[in-house]
């Protein structure tokens, strides 16, 4: 009896590429001199005339698809990824991006505020629908659009291979969420995704809830829209039932009252999530309250941010509770909000009464307080010596001197490390001409891309403060001694 040869990942990749090459002619290429006409308005590099992809040239293309597949499959298809993509550049007169060419063979395509816009997010999911050793794709920043993300979505109903996808601040709207829909209603392989700063509203944040019922997604980023009741109300019930989710950023949303208290409900009786982060929303007392309850029966979540969330002190104390019956909360972000000495003071009371205590690191910080709340948490860390406590302002009573220009680099400070960058990349980010020194007009527009939450009070003031030459720009030394003269002064 013969043995069959035949390698069934092989055979796989056979099935999975001959379906995605009817998909993409069908849904994509089929009516592209009709996208192609409607983009002219955004582009006016090209003419119709020469860029219309007859459909002859477009199956001699797909009739190309032909692989040697007994050789190294990764070579073959990021060979094919390169010569497919700057085959479509040519076609639509567009120049190929060397950063792309030089990622198509590697796990990550990263094209962070690039420019990309739609048309050019066409040639890179043609690009990328046979790739098989891209994993992860960033294309935060850029103009994509409803057309763009159209694209995305043909290449990420059939792509296995992409599972970690960055949107955030392509401010798509509601044009562009039925798209998302599609793809994650028929992609069951993202485990990361980002569409933050998107301009979402609330009746889009319910259809995006419902696309991700049957989804398989660990990280999920729903920051800086404008979800609130209806997509608070979604979220809890999807929360309730959802055995995946490990971390989910609500950050800088509407969520108030009705939609707050749904989230609350839904972490009670969630049995997966790490880590979630509800700060600059509108949970109030009520919200924090129920959180409070909710944490009582919660035993995984680790991890909570309330920044700047209208809680009081009462709410407050009556949220820091949970900790009598929650073992598995370890850090509690909390700051920015109405909370006194005193009720700090009978929170951290409540801590030295506990055995254990969960909680290693709580961050009350933005808050004036009075200087004695340094016995009190002294007395926590003899008892608990993991305690760390991030306080505030100590001078109660004294006036509290507002640096707009320090505030603005803390919060670069901050974006920094959330994103895992260094100074010198998001400078890099800013100087489009590599000159290491930026105007004020492109040092604002950069900021404001980036998704930085400064005001234009503290922008001005930082452009004021670092412009230490008074030459008209700002030069990376400048920032790099601005941001140590912030952090001694923090140290002091």
């Amino acid at each position: 009896m013969q043995t069959s040869n035949k390698n069934p990942s092989i055979e796989a990749i056979q099935s999975k590429r001959a379906s995605f090459i009817e998909n993409i002619y069908n849904k994509n290429l089929r009516p592209i001199n009709d996208t192609i006409a409607t983009q002219q308005n955004e582009s006016q590099n090209f003419s119709s005339s020469d860029t219309i992809l007859k459909r002859e040239n477009t199956q001699q293309s797909l009739e190309s698809f032909n692989y040697d597949l007994d050789s190294d499959s990764s070579n073959i298809f990021t060979d094919n990824s390169i010569s497919e993509y700057e085959s479509l550049c040519h076609s639509l007169q567009i120049v190929p991006c060397s950063i792309i060419l030089k990622s198509l063979p590697t796990t990550a395509v990263c094209l962070s505020n690039y420019g990309l816009n739609s048309t050019g997010t066409l040639a890179l999911t043609y690009a990328l629908k046979n790739n098989i050793t891209v994993t992860k794709l960033d294309l935060s920043g850029n103009e994509i659009g409803a057309y763009g993300l159209k694209h995305l979505s043909v290449l990420l109903e059939e792509n296995i291979s992409i599972t970690e996808l960055s949107l955030s601040r392509n401010y798509v709207g509601s044009n562009g969420v039925k798209f998302l829909v599609d793809i994650f209603k028929k992609n069951r392989y993202l485990k990361i995704v980002d569409i933050s700063s998107n301009d979402f509203n609330d009746d889009d944040g319910v259809l995006l809830v419902e696309s991700l019922e049957d989804n398989s997604m660990t990280h999920l980023n729903l920051s800086h829209n404008k979800f609130a009741e209806r997509s608070g109300i979604s979220i809890g019930k999807w929360l309730a039932d959802n055995g995946n989710l490990l971390e989910l950023n609500l950050s800088w949303n509407h969520f108030r009252k009705k939609g707050a208290v749904a989230i609350c409900k839904g972490i009670w009786d969630n049995n997966h999530l790490k880590k979630i982060n509800l700060a600059w929303n509108g949970f109030g007392n009520e919200g924090a309250e129920m959180l409070g309850k909710a944490l009582a029966h919660n035993v995984i979540l680790e991890e909570l941010d309330l920044r700047c969330n209208r809680i009081g002190p009462a709410a407050f104390a009556s949220l820091a509770t949970c900790f009598r019956d929650n073992n598995s909360l370890k850090k509690l972000i909390i700051g920015k909000n109405n909370i006194t000495t005193e009720a700090l003071e009978a929170v951290l009371k409540l801590f030295t009464t506990l055995s254990p205590l969960s909680l290693e690191f709580l961050d009350v910080s933005d808050m004036t307080l009075k200087p004695s709340i340094n016995q009190s948490i002294q007395a926590v860390q003899e008892i608990h010596t993991e305690f760390k406590c991030l306080h505030g302002f100590l001078n109660f009573g004294e006036k509290k001197t507002y640096n707009p220009s320090e505030a603005a680099i803390m919060y670069i400070q901050e974006y920094c490390q959330k994103n895992n960058i260094s100074l010198m990349d998001l400078f890099a980010k800013l100087d489009t001409d590599g000159s290491m020194s930026v105007s004020y007009d492109e040092f604002k527009e950069g900021l404001k891309q980036s998704g930085i939450p400064i005001t234009p009070a503290q922008i001005d003031a930082l452009i004021a403060y670092l412009d230490r030459d008074g030459d008209g720009e700002i030069d990376f030394s400048e920032l790099v001694i601005g941001e140590e003269q912030v952090r001694k002064s923090k140290e002091n």
